[in-house]
């Protein structure tokens, strides 16, 4: 994975970020306008049903991005808040878990309290699953003083009942 810095975005956090994340990742270069391109050219394998604008939007918007071979994030750093706002994720199958873990670890390593993204609403069950909690409008959030690491592609343990009344499963928490 890779991390990479919009050079408009002009923070004491960078070097900070760097320094907490040694390890974490391959490449921490700012060859931003290199990596958007990549995203650009590629947007069409990874972010099925996104629309290109939203795409080109969040990567102007965004301060830094984290790209892998199979997908990217796009992160908004709100150090007022000590919030990590997570513009856009698109992967393939599988990466989304990394990249959520990697971004826990982010915001954990700088301290953080939260984590906030939209998401879409095929991803919903995704993020619970993953300790998000959810409002109407799929706005979701993790706090992170209280969250563990459970380390690349790993997930909590749920436990799961069955309904007497309907054979489906519901998620306890």
């Amino acid at each position: 994975m890779e991390l990479h810095f919009n050079p408009h975005y002009v923070s004491n956090y960078v070097d900070y970020i760097y320094t907490q994340m040694n390890g974490y990742f391959t490449n921490t270069t700012s060859k931003y306008e290199e990596c958007k391109q990549r995203i650009i050219e590629n947007q069409h394998k990874l972010c099925i049903g996104i629309k290109p604008e939203h795409i080109r939007a969040s990567l102007e918007n965004s301060d830094a991005i984290i790209i892998s071979n199979n997908g990217f994030v796009t992160i908004k750093i709100m150090e007022d808040t000590q919030i990590l706002y997570v513009e856009l994720i698109c992967a393939s199958k599988g990466t989304g878990s990394q990249f959520m873990n990697i971004l826990e670890t982010l915001a954990e390593k700088i301290s953080f309290t939260e984590i906030k993204l939209k998401s879409v609403t095929n991803a919903v069950k995704f993020y619970l699953n993953n300790g998000y909690s959810c409002d109407k409008l799929c706005n979701m959030k993790k706090s992170i003083k209280n969250s563990t690491s459970y380390g690349y592609g790993g997930s909590r343990k749920r436990k799961y009942r069955k309904s007497k009344k309907r054979h489906t499963r519901r998620l306890h928490f």
